[in-house]
């Protein structure tokens, strides 16, 4: 797995009022070519219990090398949802290897009724064998 480039928020200006035109004058002054400005704009919201000013963000974005604790934790994550993977693959294996063997179809490992086995049927084109 390669080493991937990071984005990090270097430089964060908020102003208190929807689309607010940025100052030069509040960048940093070390920004760097390759160095991205991000904008979120908020209109605001008021209601009786849950409101909001109006705000413009302005995000000072720069990539960086991913750091050796990054890198570990991502594959760390990585083995594990494919572990996760494995076994839901096993599990669906087995239930649908118990339904091949015993012929009676089963949701969630508990056997399916004949009413649930009808209401399957109404949205599908396939006929289900019954469970009797």
């Amino acid at each position: 797995m390669e080493r991937k480039k990071v984005e990090e928020t270097i430089h964060t200006i908020r102003y208190e009022w929807e689309e607010a035109p940025l100052k030069v004058c509040d960048l940093p002054k070390d920004l760097l070519p390759d160095d991205k400005i991000y904008c979120i704009s908020d209109p605001g919201h008021w209601s009786e219990n849950n409101s909001w000013e109006p705000y413009t963000e302005y995000h000072v974005v720069r990539l960086r090398d991913q750091t050796d604790e990054e890198y570990q934790k991502e594959v760390e994550w990585w083995k594990n949802k494919i572990e996760e993977g494995r076994k839901a693959r096993y599990e669906q294996y087995l239930r649908l290897k118990q339904e091949v063997e015993t012929g009676k179809l089963t949701r969630h490992g508990y056997e399916m009724s004949e009413e649930e086995i009808k209401e399957y049927e109404r949205y599908s084109d396939i006929k289900f064998p019954t469970n009797g």
